[in-house]
């Protein structure tokens, strides 16, 4: 009973941290970085959140004030003008909350099928060793 629970949890933890994130396709999302027009995706499984420069590299978080700082871009406008010309573009990569159903049904229908596969096995062994 015991190599069971073994068995089991080590197997939810495989496939908790490893395997569940390649269940479906990640949705990427993308916008210029404003101040106080934070993007939020309620819920959702976020794997990533940063911010790039037009040459595609990730910038840390204060790169963006200090390269457009708002006190000589009085005006939301200006700022987001040397935001955009300066090619900055942040990018979530995220699971959305509303698939959270899709992944339990994954997830039950491969514990399913490996306790399924387990019985057969078990049935097999039993009917093997009685002949």
């Amino acid at each position: 009973m015991a190599a069971t629970l073994v068995g089991f949890v080590g197997l939810r933890l495989i496939v908790a941290g490893l395997v569940r994130r390649h269940f479906i396709a990640p949705v990427k999302s993308t916008y210029v970085p404003l101040p106080g027009a934070d993007v939020t995706h309620p819920g959702a499984w976020v794997f990533s959140q940063h911010t790039y420069d037009a040459a595609g590299r990730v910038v840390p978080d204060f790169d963006v004030p200090s390269t457009c700082p708002p006190s000589t871009h009085p005006t939301t406008a200006a700022l987001d003008r040397c935001i955009r010309a300066h090619g900055f573009l942040n990018a979530d990569v995220f699971q959305p909350a509303s698939r959270f159903w899709l992944f339990q049904g994954i997830e039950a229908a491969l514990f399913g099928g490996l306790a399924l596969a387990l019985l057969a096995l078990a049935f097999w062994w039993v009917r093997r060793r009685l002949a």
